[in-house]
């Protein structure tokens, strides 16, 4: 099986983005900066389903007049935290900025221990990290 660049992965998470959030949003924001942490998570496993967890966390509960949250959450051995931030001045709708971002990381960290994405220019961020209890 062939492994994806990093530039197909950013081109297809771009993609994902457009048809999820629409095309108008995708064109207006972009990915400024990112990072993936090396190590992965298996597919399903505790991690996994803990990473899944808080990045739904972030996304529900990071809102204009909550304009920086952070979560936290076990899953049987496995446990994930992470922050999200939406600058309210810069986007009319937090969770579509954060929506892009979640897309963003699940495309392009799939499933890595850990990621941050910067949808720029800086309107919103999301970062996790997973790791064993």
């Amino acid at each position: 099986m062939a492994t994806r660049t990093t530039l197909q992965k950013l081109v297809l998470a771009t993609l994902v983005a457009a048809v999820t959030v629409g095309l108008n949003f995708a064109a207006t924001f972009h990915s400024a900066a990112y990072n993936c942490e090396e190590g992965t998570v298996g597919s399903g496993s505790d991690l996994d389903k803990a990473r899944h967890r808080v990045l739904d966390d972030l996304l529900d509960n990071t809102t204009p007049e909550q304009s920086s949250y952070c979560a936290a959450s076990t899953v049987g051995e496995g446990y994930a935290y992470g922050c999200a931030t939406c600058d309210a001045s810069k986007v009319t709708h937090c969770d579509d900025c954060l929506s892009y971002a979640q897309d963003f990381l699940d495309d392009i960290c799939e499933h890595s221990v850990g990621g941050e994405v910067v949808v720029g220019p800086v309107v919103c961020s999301m970062r996790f990290h997973a790791g064993p209890v």
